[in-house]
């Protein structure tokens, strides 16, 4: 794949969908090709940063890109990593 048209190719099989914040929890979904997660999680701030970032960084060739969401009393801890980083 042709590094100048992978993000916007990429981006088109990603998917992320946020429900409305209530009482300090916000849902979300991320999809991609046939994979997807969904969670609800708290201290939404800098998580939600944090995802952004992660997602758009990676989109973009950055490696590894690692996210963790606050499920109180757990954490959830997301890595994410380009297509080809490894090859």
């Amino acid at each position: 794949m042709d590094r100048s048209t992978r993000p916007r190719e990429l981006s088109e099989l990603l998917q992320v969908h946020f429900d409305s914040p209530a009482d300090g929890w916000l849902g979300f979904e991320l999809s991609a090709d046939n994979a997807k997660i969904a969670e609800t999680f708290s201290h939404v701030y800098p998580a939600l940063r944090d995802l952004c970032s992660a997602l758009c960084d990676v989109l973009n060739g950055v490696t590894v890109r690692r996210v963790v969401f606050l499920l109180e009393p757990n954490e959830l801890e997301l890595h994410f990593v380009a297509i080809g980083a490894f090859d």
